[in-house]
């Protein structure tokens, strides 16, 4: 299931004019990109030529997509990462990170790993100063790109996810479910319903639910953005928009990715409603969506360091699927002012709680105006 087909756009260059080799370049303007990704069993949906358009049209978002050839002119390798400035302004350099959403890929040789290691070192040479950190975060078991990282001294953290098995379909992975599906159909019988659509309404309603959800917890929260520009770039299968609602109130809202066989869980927030399991009850409706396009994976996106009381943990334990820990890849690129903003984290996370705030109330004025 997926529709980021290989394109032939202007900005591919021609395939019979000469391309210079052993070169990193931008991905931005290269034929080939998708093809690769579609190619590579590590591809997902954040190293796409659309979703470097999503965070390009992103503020305080700006990507680094790069490839590298060998001497045909065939991608051999490919870095996605994208610089987050938390807060912007003056004081970024003590809140930006550089976050690559999915592990950067190559080909399984000597050639390829080399490849990827000047990639590497191309983006550490580039951003190692200007950001706190550079994390990279795993869908998989980690691959050829694990020695071309921690060649440049990157460390490889254990950190978890829960991913499920849908290939016996719903109904069985229900059976395996049955306190939490009672739970879901408790709340399907007090009226609790859940929408999708990839409406301006239903973005600002999916968008209001995860402001509550990130506000609530003091941690900074995706600009509206972001989703706004995912709507628009992303093809329309695959992306999917959710609000679960209860007597004619929203509760719980999910966003989620398609790319080949996977469903990405990738946001999601709710208002916590009491004696309802909201957000299993969304959870729950896009696995069932999953397992009707034939998708054979469920991605939680991640579910907290092991030894952290991570109370999402308990809760995508329930789903049946199964614990993994494909981990991440860390390296720090300035020790001391990683010291600094970890010294101003209580100051910065009362900054963000105010901040959110304030977006919500211009989600809520942008509403009033339609």
């Amino acid at each position: 299931m997926n529709s980021l087909k290989p394109t032939n756009e202007k900005l591919c260059e021609s395939r019979d004019r000469p391309m210079p080799i052993n070169k990193i370049f931008e991905l931005t303007s290269q034929c080939g990109w998708n093809e690769y990704v579609l190619q590579h069993p590590q591809g997902s949906i954040f190293h796409t030529r659309e979703m470097y358009q999503v965070f390009a049209n992103t503020p305080r978002h700006e990507p680094m997509f790069n490839g590298y050839r060998d001497s045909t002119g065939k991608i051999i390798a490919m870095l996605c990462a994208v610089k987050i400035d938390t807060i912007g302004g003056a004081m970024s350099s003590l809140a930006s990170r550089s976050v690559m959403f999915a592990e950067p890929i190559c080909d399984d040789s000597d050639e390829g790993i080399m490849a990827l290691k000047k990639l590497i070192e191309h983006h550490d040479l580039e951003w190692g100063r200007k950001t706190l950190f550079t994390e990279i975060r795993l869908h998989n078991a980690p691959g050829a790109e694990r020695i071309a990282l921690e060649g440049c001294g990157y460390d490889h953290l254990e950190y978890l996810n829960y991913v499920n098995d849908l290939s016996d379909g719903q109904h069985v992975l229900a059976s395996k479910i049955k306190k939490t599906f009672r739970k879901i159909r408790t709340a399907r019988r007090r009226g609790m319903t859940v929408d999708q659509a990839s409406t301006p309404d239903m973005l600002l309603r999916v968008y209001r639910q995860i402001q509550s959800s990130y506000s609530r917890a003091k941690v900074p929260v995706a600009p509206l953005q972001l989703f706004e520009s995912a709507v628009q770039f992303l093809p329309n299968d695959s992306i999917q928009l959710r609000v679960g609602s209860l007597d004619g109130t929203d509760v719980a809202s999910a966003v989620g990715l398609i790319f080949k066989d996977r469903y990405y869980a990738w946001y999601n927030g709710t208002t916590r409603p009491q004696g309802v399991s909201a957000t299993a009850t969304v959870v729950w409706d896009e696995i069932e969506a999953a397992c009707r396009l034939g998708l054979t994976q469920y991605d939680f996106g991640g579910a907290g360091w092991p030894d952290e009381d991570f109370g999402p943990r308990k809760f995508k334990s329930r789903f049946g699927g199964e614990l993994v820990s494909h981990g991440r890849y860390r390296k720090v690129g300035s020790p001391l002012k990683l010291a600094l903003a970890k010294g101003g984290y209580g100051l910065f996370r009362t900054f963000l709680a105010n901040r959110s705030d304030l977006e919500c109330l211009k989600v809520q004025l942008a509403k009033d105006r339609e």
